[in-house]
């Protein structure tokens, strides 16, 4: 039977797949520095519909999810694997095992939620195919 098409091409590029696993590596390495990087600006910018601080205490900061900053600053990308990552907030409980994080995240009783992760998430899904997409489409040109 004979092949028609690209074939040839389609076979080379199979055997070839390690290439393939190097630019999605590449591809889980950018993506996971724009996820945080989008997350920590968030704190800047404030989401829709976050009730400002109602107490801004000496010497702290007026942005809404932005006090001492150290939950900001707990905000980090590592590499979980070849092809996986992490983004999140890298930060122990407090002693009372308090979890600032969420808290801002869903709210509390006495706390606006003031949402950072999942609308982050949002944000990030097309980028982030896009990523992807461009690390395959340069793969099927080399």
């Amino acid at each position: 039977m004979e092949r028609t098409g690209a074939w040839e091409r389609i076979s080379n590029k199979l055997k070839n797949v390690s290439a393939l696993h190097e630019r999605l590596k590449s591809g889980v390495d950018i993506a996971g520095h724009l996820i945080e990087e989008r997350m920590v600006k968030r704190f800047e910018i404030g989401g829709p519909g976050w009730a400002p601080k109602k107490i801004v205490q000496e010497g702290h900061s007026e942005k809404p999810l932005v006090d001492t900053g150290a939950l900001m600053q707990s905000i980090s990308w590592n590499k979980t694997g070849d092809l996986s990552g992490l983004v999140g907030v890298m930060r122990q409980n407090d002693a009372t095992g308090f979890n600032i994080a969420l808290a801002h995240e869903m709210g509390t009783r006495k706390m606006p939620a003031r949402p950072f992760v999942v609308p982050t998430a949002v944000e990030c899904k097309g980028p982030v195919l896009e990523i992807f997409k461009k690390q395959i489409r340069d793969w099927l040109k080399e």
